[in-house]
C-alpha cells in the first residue's frame, strides 16, 4: 500500500547501460505471528513486520517505523476506527538493525508497550516505513485479537 500523492522509489542507475538492480524495501508486510497480549502486569502489542524487495525477497532497510493501533467500530467495511495507541519507532544505525531484526522469521520486530486496556472488539494495525534518504512510505495493515 502506498499513499496517494507520496512519490515513487527512486529507479536503479543505469550501468552499461542497462538499469542495475539494488535491493531495496518495496512493500511491507505485516507478520501473521503479531499479536496484542499481556506479560504480567504489562500489555504489550508485539509487532512483527517484513520488508519485501522487487523479487519478492525479504530484506532489512534502515528507515522510520510508525505503528498505529485502532479499535474497529462496527462493520469492518464502514472504516470506522478509534485510535487506540500511536508508536514511532526508528532502524537506522547496526545497532539499531541487531536489536530488531530476527532472523529467524526475516522480520523486524517491535514490543511496544500499551497504557490502555484494549477492548474486546476487533483490533486494526497499521504499519507505516519511511526508507532513510527516501520520501515514500509504504504501509500494511492487519486485523488482530487481544491475545487472552
Amino acid at each position: 500500500m502506498s499513499f496517494k500523492g507520496d512519490p515513487q522509489p527512486p529507479p536503479p542507475p543505469s550501468v552499461f547501460g542497462q538499469q542495475a538492480w539494488t535491493p531495496a524495501a518495496e512493500s511491507i508486510s505485516i507478520h501473521p505471528a503479531t499479536r496484542a497480549t499481556v506479560r504480567g502486569e504489562q500489555r504489550v502489542l508485539d509487532v512483527r513486520v517484513r520488508l519485501i524487495d522487487a523479487l519478492g525477497d525479504y530484506t532489512k532497510a534502515s528507515g522510520q517505523w510508525r505503528f498505529e493501533l485502532h479499535a474497529v467500530e462496527g462493520r469492518q467495511t464502514e472504516g470506522n476506527y478509534t485510535l487506540l495507541g500511536l508508536w514511532n519507532d526508528k532502524v537506522l544505525s547496526l545497532p539499531e538493525h541487531r536489536m530488531h531484526f530476527d532472523a529467524a522469521t526475516r522480520s523486524y520486530r517491535f514490543q511496544l508497550p500499551v497504557e490502555q486496556a484494549l477492548p474486546s472488539k476487533p483490533l486494526r494495525l497499521l504499519a507505516v516505513f519511511t526508507a532513510e534518504g527516501n520520501n515514500y512510505r509504504i504501509a500494511d495493515e492487519l486485523d488482530i485479537q487481544m491475545e487472552k
